[in-house]
């Protein structure tokens, strides 16, 4: 079987570059955890923690639950995933803050 890698997340503030750079396909929950925490954007912009959770939300939605067979499994995956969705929420808000803040001030 080949393993394509999965898309990765672009920097677009530096075209041509990761923010986090892709993770193999078929990777498992443990896998998409692993490499989002190694590539985690320190010092990085609203939008740009904004992309990095939103990739990371859509990498867990996508990835294999296959190895989960405890209920504790299923309740840290699911904690996990309810994590990264406020952590979406969370700078969804700060942006949009950050442009109304942007507005009042021209």
């Amino acid at each position: 079987m080949h393993i394509k890698p999965a898309t990765g997340i672009p920097n677009h503030d530096i075209p041509g570059h990761w923010l986090v750079p892709p993770w193999q396909a078929h990777a498992d929950t443990t896998e998409v955890v692993r490499h989002f925490l190694r590539f985690h954007p320190r010092g990085a912009t609203t939008a740009q923690c904004l992309d990095y959770y939103q990739g990371y939300a859509k990498a867990l939605a996508e990835a294999s639950t296959q190895h989960l067979t405890q209920p504790v499994d299923w309740r840290c995956h699911e904690e996990l995933r309810d994590c990264i969705a406020r952590c979406v929420l969370a700078y969804q808000e700060k942006l949009q803050a950050e442009a109304a803040g942007g507005q009042l001030a021209s």
